[in-house]
């Protein structure tokens, strides 16, 4: 997706601020609307995990660090806004909206 559109796919190997870097991207490239970036990471996650063991069913949350996908794009409306996804089953999605963004421009408009 990134390729055809031309924007960069980035791996973060290190912590950074995944916002702030579109953000600044967006505004030296003039992005004003579409895809910025992708980037992937690992990050922690909750894993459920449930088994038998001697005939007692055991249920626990270990943390793992898994591999998520976030897509930056710049909205005429949201403003920045992204896209999280886990990369294993059942690959659930997260759509992340800057409710003081939006509000910010419909008091300019």
């Amino acid at each position: 997706m990134a390729a055809n559109l031309g924007r960069p796919f980035q791996y973060l190997s290190a912590p950074a601020r995944k916002e702030d870097l579109a953000r600044k991207m967006a505004e030296k490239e003039g992005i004003q609307r579409g895809l910025i970036c992708i980037y992937s990471v690992l990050n922690h996650a909750g894993l459920f995990l449930s088994g038998l063991r001697k005939g007692v069913r055991l249920s626990n949350r270990p943390e793992k660090k898994c591999l998520f996908i976030y897509f930056y794009f710049m909205d005429r409306n949201f403003g920045l806004i992204h896209v999280k996804l886990q990369t294993w089953f059942p690959m659930q999605i997260q759509v992340y909206v800057n409710g003081h963004e939006w509000l910010e421009r419909k008091t300019h408009c």
